[in-house]
């Protein structure tokens, strides 16, 4: 089995994964993007010497202050698409997993849609307000600060087919894995990703 957590950088996915691990009945593998991330060699990422190789962080101002733009290079690229068939390797082998990720556009979602095939996998939305957004970035810091207000209008697309979203404004990530881990026991058929085949035609 697979949940999928889709929002905004600081929305809380990895805070919700945590709990997920801490209250499923069953053992649960946290798998996602940051993983991958946390493997990159520190030059290739973020403000790196050369992270336009790989995943670029670059900050600019606007009339509303900071907003920051992350780009993907030639390894970057591949890196991203080396994600979405090692999570549905690791749960094809029956393992149960929750992974996190950030999706800008379709191009991504369409391939997590041809990995995810045939598998139990769960589309769940991680929405938050943006000025809840802000202060956690404020109170994060670092690589954090302005990604919100790039991502806010890109990461929830309108092909995205969720079983379930989940509002983190002002719901602790417990109580979002509780919702969770119930929509789960009681929907054991999820079709967000069944839909998105449809719709991607793949």
């Amino acid at each position: 089995m697979i949940i999928f957590l889709n929002g905004v950088a600081t929305s809380g996915k990895t805070s919700i994964i945590r709990e997920l691990q801490k209250q499923a009945s069953f053992p649960l593998l946290k798998l996602g993007v940051d993983n991958f991330l946390d493997m990159m060699p520190s030059d290739y990422y973020g403000w790196g010497p050369k992270a336009k190789e790989g995943i670029q962080f670059i900050r600019e101002e606007d009339e509303n202050g900071p907003i920051t733009r992350v780009y993907n290079g030639d390894f970057g690229r591949a890196i991203l698409h080396s994600i979405p068939p090692v999570i549905a390797k690791v749960a094809s082998r029956g393992l149960n997993v929750a992974c996190d990720e950030v999706l800008f556009h379709d191009y991504y979602l369409i391939e997590y849609t041809k990995a995810f095939r045939g598998l139990k996998a769960y589309c769940i939305g991680i929405h938050c307000d943006l000025d809840e957004l802000l202060s956690r970035e404020q109170k994060r810091g670092g690589f954090s600060i302005g990604l919100s207000r790039d991502q806010i209008n890109r990461v929830h697309g309108p092909t995205r087919q969720y079983d379930l979203e989940i509002n983190t404004t002002h719901m602790p990530p417990a109580e979002c894995a509780k919702e969770i881990l119930e929509f789960v026991e009681s929907h054991p058929d999820p079709d967000g990703f069944k839909k998105l085949e449809t719709i991607f035609k793949v």
